[in-house]
């Protein structure tokens, strides 16, 4: 409900592969600013752009895949213009100094086509409603596009992300 009990006692806070999941970043931020004691330090790791929203825009692109989606979509969940800079700026507009970022590409090979099949519809199956009879086909199709409009210019297909990992203090 309130954080008052915890406000200006933290020396310390740290998240990692969370803060992407929230809107409202600068409430975040200004939350986690009250929370610190003067001298404290914030240490945040996040999504700043994923190849999987990529593929659920590019697959909600697609009429038949629109139709059968029951998920939640936010449209542009990482715009291009929100990157290191951009958060940096914005904790230093909530008071911290000496704030430094880096924006850096995380990636996970599948060891196989077969496997990468699997993965690919396992994340995506619960979103969709796939009839039983149509999964090896949508297990495909889904495959197919990934490999042809997601990673059409890799020479091997993996699961890429942007991450920002970003630091600062409170004075």
């Amino acid at each position: 409900e309130t954080l008052q009990e915890f406000e200006g006692k933290m020396d310390k806070l740290i998240s990692t592969d969370t803060i992407h999941t929230i809107s409202n970043k600068k409430l975040v931020f200004e939350n986690v600013y009250s929370l610190l004691r003067p001298g404290g330090q914030v240490a945040l790791h996040f999504l700043v752009d994923s190849c999987y929203y990529n593929f659920l825009t590019v697959l909600l692109g697609i009429p038949k895949f629109k139709k059968i989606f029951k998920g939640e979509y936010t449209a542009n969940m990482y715009p291009k213009e929100r990157r290191a800079h951009y958060y940096k700026q914005m904790l230093e507009e909530v008071g911290f100094q000496y704030v430094e970022s880096k924006v850096f590409e995380r990636k996970n090979t599948a060891p196989s086509d077969e496997e990468w099949i699997d993965l690919l519809f396992e994340r995506y199956r619960n979103i969709f409603e796939i009839p039983p009879d149509s999964e090896e086909d949508i297990k495909e199709e889904f495959f197919r596009i990934y490999v042809t409009i997601i990673e059409k210019n890799r020479v091997k297909y993996c699961h890429r992300v942007l991450m920002l990992k970003i630091q600062g203090w409170k004075p």
